[in-house]
């Protein structure tokens, strides 16, 4: 462990070296810790702010440290202690064959294919961010003429079971207009989150 922050510590000292470039070989046979040692280097950087781009010889090392990297940033979420400046997933991003990589569940989140399809969500008609922020927006401008518009319905529905026993027993009943807004803006609001959710923790910003 401790020859595997040395060499943590000797990489990072190099990039202070701005006047010359430094090649830094971290070496040993299997199992001595090497796609940890790369694992922890790579996520030291990432909340350095530097961009690094790291290769690998076979799709099982690639994954390997991908899901190291991606479990390092997870905890840092759950960590109470951590720092508050983290580095979101948004900042790491894995490409390569997906059947020969064999992308997992743990790193599914950090492929491009998948970040592709986040983007094709978040930016479509439909799904996207417009159109959540629009809809989000009619409902507390219309909200109270929407409310009428309800009890209106409500009203005509219990005049049709006034002669039934659910009515009499009062098991329909029409919801106040704080509850009625309650209720539609959870609805409303949802997807708008939902987008929201999704460009913050799948995107650089």
């Amino acid at each position: 462990m401790i020859l595997q922050a040395e060499a943590i510590l000797t990489s990072l000292d190099s990039l202070k070296c701005c006047h010359k470039p430094s090649v830094e070989l971290i070496w040993g046979p299997p199992g001595t810790g090497k796609t940890k040692t790369t694992s922890v280097m790579l996520f030291i950087l990432l909340k350095m702010k530097y961009r690094t781009l790291t290769c690998a010889p076979t799709n099982v090392a690639i994954t390997q440290v991908a899901s190291r990297l991606v479990k390092l940033i997870s905890e840092s979420f759950k960590n109470p202690s951590a720092e508050m400046d983290i580095c979101p997933l948004g900042d790491v991003l894995l490409f390569g064959n997906k059947h020969r990589l064999k992308i997992g569940q743990d790193i599914t989140e950090i492929y491009l294919d998948y970040r592709v399809d986040r983007l094709v969500e978040c930016l479509g008609s439909i799904t996207g961010w417009k159109h959540c922020i629009s809809s989000t927006s009619g409902f507390l401008e219309d909200c109270v003429s929407d409310y009428d518009i309800y009890v209106e319905n409500e009203l005509i529905k219990l005049k049709k079971l006034a002669d039934k026993e659910e009515a009499t027993k009062g098991k329909r009943k029409i919801s106040s207009l704080i509850d009625f807004a309650r209720s539609r803006f959870n609805l409303t609001a949802s997807s708008l989150r939902t987008c929201m959710f999704k460009f913050c923790n799948s995107f650089t910003v």
